[in-house]
């Protein structure tokens, strides 16, 4: 059975692909379609850059800003949202978070992380209620679509929550505000059962690569010749530096080449960890207390690292960190418990990386997302010393106002 608007569109695309002209916006008959065995609707992925990040999420924005039937949030709650924002200093994007006064000028990248990590803590108790649930739907049902592993269960959940946001939705901003976008959603989880996860063809890989391929162009002439020989220059320095151990010349003339800073010029490796920016210092107290409790002998020297890259993910000490810029301190540990990095130490007598931990602890409710967990009051606990194997993977620290907030990364992929 076929919709009358569908029967339509069908004869007005016989009548486009017989006369060979436009009607109403159709060109005829896509080439691809007489091709046998494949489908020309699920032959072509869902681009959530595009359907999400560029199109959902600007789009809920706006009309928090300017619904007609009635204003969602004051001004002045507005600008609240906007003081929270400008306050976090989390490094999940290049750019630290700004205000949605600004969200003209926003990149795909802002939008994903303000979607997943930032709005639901920044609108807590400014967006009414029915609304603020809305939101959450939407954000823990993405959150799900981009990890790097994904349950069939944690499928069930996103289709639910998404359909059930598209219903609400509808209810809450009427039959005008739902565009194209917001039915592809629906069909988001079809596709990443398909395809993947909605990172692994997302078009956010090949816009930064192009960026970097800008990067590389130092003149106006040969152009084209300037981009390949530069990027198969730096490919090739790479591989070398990765198998072998490199003076600093060499990565000062890969720098001013390529057109782009190496990591570090001292630093150690330690399985598959590399320590950088190695720093002998005094062992304070509570280090000696930490060091004592796990069973080393301690000390009064102690080397000290500014920060560590293991399977392609930055960790950084608090030491090192600027907390007015930045804190990308926050880390889950195997056991999923979270911890800020105090420092990286090399563990004394012993061949391995040991790290310094403040563990955090979580409120035993959360009204947000599942991967956004409220901190206790009196989030610290004290220092304790674990081995560099027992971190799981690197999070975020939030701080709105007098709460703190950890964030899990739903994927590395897309953040480095």
């Amino acid at each position: 059975m076929f919709r009358a608007d569908e029967l339509d569109r069908a004869g007005q695309l016989r009548i486009s692909a017989t006369t060979q002209d436009h009607v109403n916006g159709l060109k005829g008959l896509s080439a691809l379609l007489p091709c046998p065995k494949f489908d020309i609707c699920l032959g072509f992925v869902i681009d959530y850059m595009l359907c999400v990040l560029l199109g959902v999420v600007p789009k809920y924005i706006d009309l928090i800003y300017e619904f007609k039937k009635g204003r969602i949030i004051s001004d002045r709650r507005l600008s609240e949202v906007d003081v929270r924002l400008e306050a976090l200093t989390p490094d999940i994007v290049s750019v630290g978070p700004r205000p949605l006064s600004a969200r003209g000028d926003f990149k795909a990248k802002e939008f994903r992380a303000l979607l997943l990590y930032y709005i639901l803590p920044c609108m807590r108790g400014i967006l009414k209620d029915r609304y603020f649930e809305n939101l959450r739907k939407f954000v823990t049902a993405i959150h799900i679509l981009l990890r790097d592993c994904i349950l069939s269960a944690d499928l069930d959940e996103a289709d639910r929550l998404l359909k059930s946001f598209v219903k609400e939705f509808k209810e809450l901003f009427g039959d005008d505000n739902m565009v194209h976008n917001l039915h592809l959603c629906t069909h988001l989880v079809m596709m990443v059962r398909m395809w993947g996860p909605l990172w692994a063809y997302s078009a956010i890989s090949f816009e930064s690569g192009n960026k970097n391929l800008l990067k590389l162009n130092s003149g106006t002439r040969g152009v084209a010749t300037q981009l390949a020989l530069k990027y198969c220059m730096s490919r090739t320095v790479a591989k070398c530096m990765a198998k072998s151990e490199v003076s600093a010349d060499i990565l000062d003339f890969r720098s001013e080449v390529v057109s782009t800073s190496y990591a570090n010029k001292t630093s150690e490796d330690y399985g598959s960890a590399r320590a950088h920016r190695e720093v002998v210092k005094i062992v304070s107290t509570d280090e000696a207390q930490a060091l004592s409790t796990a069973g080393y002998e301690v000390p009064r020297l102690l080397v000290y690292f500014n920060w560590v890259l293991r399977k392609r993910v930055w960790y950084y000490s608090r030491g090192y960190s600027k907390p007015t810029v930045y804190d990308d301190s926050c880390i889950c540990l195997n056991d999923r418990t979270y911890a800020q990095i105090w420092k990286i130490v090399k563990l004394p007598n012993v061949d391995g990386l040991g790290v310094l931990i403040r563990p955090i602890r979580i409120a035993a409710v959360s009204h947000f997302a599942p991967h956004i967990k409220s901190c206790s009051g009196d989030m610290f606990e004290p220092l304790k010393l674990i081995h560099f194997d027992d971190v799981k993977i690197k999070c975020a620290l939030l701080k709105v106002e007098t709460k703190s907030y950890v964030c899990y990364i739903a994927n590395f992929y897309e953040v480095h």
